[in-house]
């Protein structure tokens, strides 16, 4: 054998000892890089994520958020102390985040960190969350969590915190639980002695309020009216006399009914404002009298499409002399408790004086 050919396997030999260190030392690492990772979640974005199973995560384990070191800069770092922009508690929560009502520059850059740090966003629409999340480079894995799958997920997400993995709860616009979904996940939470986060920002009926012009110091805010006419006419009936600002939330279709219901309820001179699709394109705000308002929504068709919010004032003329309206429900009280004890309990639950019930109690007994 020559000194060139003995060279040459010699330098072979060395190649493969080398190249089957490298593999050996690929193999640890990777092995290492999985164990580390054995409790992170399946971060896939299919669609059908949004029914998948909750991941298993040991009970003494928690998965790692995602930090500085691991992601872009746009994302916050994860200690606290250093960037008021990371999650503001160490443990696991189930967060409530504000998302904008229309305008995408109005989400909050602690919106965006949380978003990008929890574990899991639980969406009342993964498509229409989605844009969202999208538009904002935010690649965490979503659930659906609405009213037709909050028994069944709601149980699932809070053991999942409580295991050590964080949820975000977001709507498709503006605030959690506000005419939307959370409320049956949110007393769990409580219930359970869950760590619960508010992540605050946009919300329709507190930006009506904010520009409507009237009176704010003191407001009811009332949701969504009944569909039906009947269901919707006995309801406002129940606030008809209330001094304090009223918001209610209504559909662009049944948006004219309802003005014209509030006419015959309320009084076409009731001071009211329409604020129609806030922070969009179209925004509307106009403040007028209730009459006025039902004339220029039927005038105008376009003032009856999009999401649409009503800020009616209250009863300026109600003085709460009118004791008599609650006689009904002071004598059923009376059935059951003291004349002391109805009168503190009606007052309770109508916000008159008790002084001035007691009085009428009285009355009423003598009246037999």
């Amino acid at each position: 054998m020559t000194q060139s050919a003995t060279d040459g396997d010699n330098n072979a030999q060395n190649d493969g000892d080398n190249n089957a260190a490298n593999e050996a030392q690929s193999d640890t690492q990777n092995n290492d890089q999985n164990n580390h990772q054995n409790d992170a979640l399946n971060d896939s974005q299919d669609p059908a994520m949004q029914t998948k199973q909750p991941p298993v995560v040991a009970a003494d384990e928690q998965p790692e958020l995602i930090s500085s070191s691991s992601s872009s800069s746009s994302n916050p770092d994860s200690n606290p102390s250093a960037n008021p922009l990371s999650l503001p508690t160490p443990q696991a929560s189930l967060y409530v985040v504000a998302t904008p009502i229309g305008n995408m520059g109005d989400i909050s850059a602690r919106a965006i960190a949380t978003l990008k740090q929890v574990d899991i966003i639980a969406c009342e629409d993964t498509r229409t969350s989605g844009k969202l999340l999208s538009n904002f480079g935010i690649d965490t894995q979503t659930w659906a969590y609405h009213e037709h799958n909050s028994e069944i997920q709601t149980p699932k997400i809070i053991e999942m915190v409580q295991r050590g993995v964080s949820v975000a709860l977001i709507s498709d616009a503006g605030t959690p639980l506000i005419s939307d979904p959370g409320y049956q996940l949110l007393q769990a939470a409580h219930n359970a002695g869950v760590n619960v986060v508010p992540i605050v920002g946009a919300c329709a009926a507190i930006a009506a309020l904010s520009v409507a012009g009237l009176p704010s110091d003191k407001f009811s805010f009332l949701g969504f009216l009944p569909a039906k006419t009947h269901g919707r006419v006995k309801q406002l009936q129940k606030f008809a006399s209330n001094t304090e600002t009223l918001i209610f939330y209504e559909a662009p279709h049944r948006i004219e009914v309802s003005l014209n219901d509030m006419v015959t309820v309320f009084g076409a001179n009731r001071p009211a404002t329409l604020c129609r699709e806030l922070t969009k394109t179209f925004e509307t705000v106009k403040k007028a009298t209730l009459g006025e308002l039902a004339d220029f929504v039927a005038a105008d068709s376009n003032q009856q499409k999009g999401e649409i919010v009503l800020v009616v004032g209250g009863d300026i003329n109600h003085t709460g002399d009118d004791l008599g309206v609650h006689d009904t429900l002071l004598l059923r009280l009376l059935d059951d408790l003291s004349v002391k004890k109805a009168a503190a309990l009606a007052s309770d639950i109508t916000g008159v004086k008790k002084n001035a019930l007691y009085q009428r109690l009285l009355e009423l007994q003598k009246q037999g």
